[in-house]
């Protein structure tokens, strides 16, 4: 019986084809990241350079987003921010006239002005004991006596038979623009009641009592005002006895020299 014949393994000649395909691919590959280094940012470079090291399986410390992953993503958040960044600046702007409005400062010579004015007010209404001007690096401090005068002992309703006072005092702040902080001040004799818990609540509502009158009797704008009460932090002597006390029972009306009310 005749053996068969062996066969011979057919060889392929065209392996090297397969060699050279992934050269030209690998090649094509690295052009193109030559062409993405030429035009991308540092941060883009950063991206590619990690998903390439990823890509031939190199160690990353810590997963960074691949550009191919993120790219379109990137482009919408730019444009994003682009356009945020554009509003902002806008919005800057629009309001920073305000702020320049807000922050200058007032001329000195008005302010001399409106000092001698409201000096020349306090003495022609004979307000000389219950009202005092002067001017401090601050601005112009009015301060007014309240103990039995402007409010009754303990309370904070202005009395109808002195609100004249705040009156005149009124009258020359109209005419200038500066901001005005109203401060309430008390003496160290504590005060427990429903209405008024401590000091602090004494002294604040008598500022805001202040407050409200030259808006709603005098028409002063409500922009240029604030209030603040101190309680007896701020004594303008020791309250070593009545008469002492009874001067730091007060309210100060400060004419601000700079517009700014912080």
């Amino acid at each position: 019986m005749a053996r068969p014949k062996k066969q011979h393994a057919h060889e392929n000649h065209e392996r090297w084809l397969l060699t050279y395909a992934d050269m030209i691919t690998l090649l094509v590959a690295f052009f193109i990241m030559l062409y993405a280094m030429s035009v991308m940012n540092q941060h883009k470079f950063q991206q590619v350079a990690i998903s390439v090291r990823s890509g031939f399986g190199g160690d990353v410390m810590g997963r960074a987003p691949s550009i191919l992953e993120g790219s379109g993503e990137s482009q919408v958040a730019m444009s994003v921010t682009e356009q945020g960044s554009q509003d902002i600046n806008k919005e800057v702007q629009d309001i920073s006239p305000h702020f320049k409005e807000k922050d200058i400062l007032i001329p000195s010579s008005s302010l001399d002005a409106t000092l001698e004015k409201l000096r020349a007010v306090i003495k022609q209404d004979h307000l000389e004991k219950t009202v005092m001007v002067k001017s401090e690096e601050r601005g112009i401090v009015v301060t007014v006596v309240t103990d039995k005068f402007l409010f009754d002992k303990g309370q904070a309703d202005i009395k109808p038979e002195t609100d004249y006072v705040l009156d005149s005092v009124a009258r020359p702040l109209k005419s200038i623009p500066n901001q005005i902080r109203i401060e309430g001040y008390t003496d160290d004799l504590p005060i427990c009641t429903a209405r008024f818990p401590s000091n602090w609540e004494l002294s604040t509502t008598r500022a805001t009592t202040v407050l409200r009158y030259f808006i709603a009797h005098n028409e002063l704008s409500p922009d240029r005002l604030s209030a603040a009460g101190y309680a007896d932090t701020r004594p303008i002597c020791p309250n070593v006895d009545e008469r002492s006390r009874a001067l730091n029972r007060r309210v100060e009306i400060v004419v601000l020299k700079n517009n700014d009310m912080d």
